[in-house]
């Protein structure tokens, strides 16, 4: 068995302990693709045969590229890997809107001016060439590896985007680990497209169909949650990450060190990004928050409670959730003025902003949103579930607020699928012409119907979420469950 592994810094611990497991335990011939700087926590894969495999350079021309021939080759491979994975290149560009697809979201947050971001803004043909280099890079790999297992942390990023293509190409399983944003500190294994757990949902189908009463600790978890709610771990880590200012410079001081040694080194593998963009992101984020904080809104429990609002809180930018997940609502001006645009009479938008988009917006971003009738734009600090709590409707494109609402009992309408779509008392909006008239029908139907009934669908989904995702800590302790858990969906492809 030979398993291809894309680097994350997310958990690239575990991995290094998966793969040493599959290598010591399985005969697993591995190889691992990652920046030599990152190379670090996989020393004991290597020391054991694990081939290492640079990460390329895709932003420099490549040699290759001066042969018609195999410019054309490529090109061809590429509308090959779009029919059998029915996903377009520009999907890929749009993920990448951090750089190469940075055109797709000029002027709607400010991202320091990195290569090859102002080259591909500049030349907007850059982007199909780079995408080209990558399709060849991965192609390349693939052939002379012939992985019979892909592993990633995610989908979205670069490599492993065009690394799924060819993989459903090719009729190699690829598998992700993601996190599970129902239950705190669990995680799962998939190989769906947007990354969602598909036999959670397949259990929740099995468990509605036979009636199955939700447990206790469904049950316990619904009451604790509506007590005292919290947004789940993982997401909440992020938020409580801070840093002083002595923190961040020392990672100045890093990445300036980095890039000398990859000069040294001979520059050869994805040069680090450069030190200089990076100091300047932080000053212009720590300004332009002092600049803007006046042109955020906060309302009080008493004030919400006697407002008619729908609440519609915003993803951080740039974000897979939009970029990856939801590219029809990714330009979240647009979605804000098209949800303005279909909202009924007397009602206002409350618009609540990301934190981590503060300090991040221009001027004529927040300036044009204050300009959208009956918007107001929330503090992105000002807590979120008094929001969700008083709303007459919480809309979502396929965020994990919509998850709140639900549990809080409210009504919940999402634009794209999500994670809880199968749950029964969410509103969808297929057509987005129709968005007004399923806004009318929401507001119009009681928030929940039958009260016992909700919550017997609110549980056996966590019941089938609990027992198809894997506890953190223990997984990162003991790989043995993640390896059978992986069977078991390999298992599930081959009979399929």
């Amino acid at each position: 068995m030979k398993i291809l592994y894309f680097h994350s810094t997310i958990w690239s611990g575990f991995f290094a302990s998966l793969l040493g497991a599959y290598a010591g335990q399985r005969g697993a011939r591995t190889a691992i693709v990652c920046p030599r700087r990152f190379r670090q926590p996989y020393a004991a894969n290597f020391a054991a045969g694990a081939e290492h495999v640079d990460a390329p350079d895709t932003d420099a021309p490549q040699d290759w590229e001066r042969d018609p021939g195999e410019v054309a080759r490529v090109a061809a491979l590429v509308a090959e890997c779009e029919r059998a994975s029915g996903r377009a290149l520009g999907r890929f560009l749009l993920a990448c809107e951090r750089d190469i697809g940075a055109g797709y979201s000029l002027g709607a947050f400010y991202w320091p001016a990195l290569e090859p971001r102002a080259s591909c803004l500049a030349d907007t043909a850059l982007p199909g060439r780079i995408a080209l280099r990558v399709f060849r890079f991965v192609e390349q790999l693939f052939e002379r590896f012939q992985p019979d297992l892909v592993l990633a942390r995610a989908f979205n990023a670069p490599l492993e985007f065009v690394a799924r293509m060819l993989a459903v190409r090719a009729g190699v399983p690829m598998l992700c680990c993601q996190f599970s944003k129902a239950i705190g500190k669990r995680a799962f294994w998939t190989d769906d497209y947007l990354m969602y757990n598909t036999p959670g949902r397949e259990l929740f189908a099995q468990y509605t169909a036979q009636g199955r009463p939700a447990s206790d600790f469904a049950a316990g978890f619904l009451d604790e949650f509506r007590t005292r709610p919290r947004t789940v771990d993982y997401i909440a880590a992020n938020w409580a990450r801070t840093s002083d200012w002595a923190t961040e410079h020392r990672k100045f001081l890093a990445l300036a060190k980095a890039g000398v040694l990859h000069r040294l080194g001979g520059g050869q593998g994805k040069a680090p990004m450069a030190v200089l963009p990076k100091v300047c992101e932080y000053y212009r984020v720590l300004l332009a928050q002092r600049w803007h904080a006046g042109r955020f809104a906060t309302f009080g429990e008493d004030a919400l409670a006697a407002m008619p609002y729908v609440y519609y809180p915003l993803h951080k930018e740039p974000e897979l959730m939009l970029n990856y997940k939801a590219p029809l609502w990714h330009d979240q001006l647009h979605a804000i003025r098209f949800l303005s645009s279909m909202l009924p009479s007397g009602l206002r938008l409350l618009v609540r902003e990301h934190r981590f988009n503060w300090g991040r917006r221009t001027g004529a971003f927040l300036d044009a949103l204050a300009a959208i009738p009956n918007v107001t734009l929330v503090h992105p600090l000002d807590p979120q579930f008094k929001y969700i709590r008083h709303a007459e409707l919480v809309v979502t494109d396929n965020g994990s607020t919509g998850w709140e609402g639900l549990l809080l009992g409210r009504r919940v309408l999402a634009l794209e699928p999500c994670f809880y779509d199968v749950l029964p008392g969410l509103h969808r909006a297929p057509d987005p012409r129709e968005l007004d008239r399923v806004i009318l029908d929401a507001l119009a139907a009681p928030a929940v119907r039958d009260a016992d009934g909700h919550d017997q669908a609110l549980g056996r989904f966590l019941d089938a979420e609990r027992a198809t995702t894997l506890d953190i800590e223990a997984m990162h302790g003991d790989v043995t469950p993640t390896m059978a858990r992986i069977d078991e969906l390999l298992s599930l492809r081959r009979a399929s």
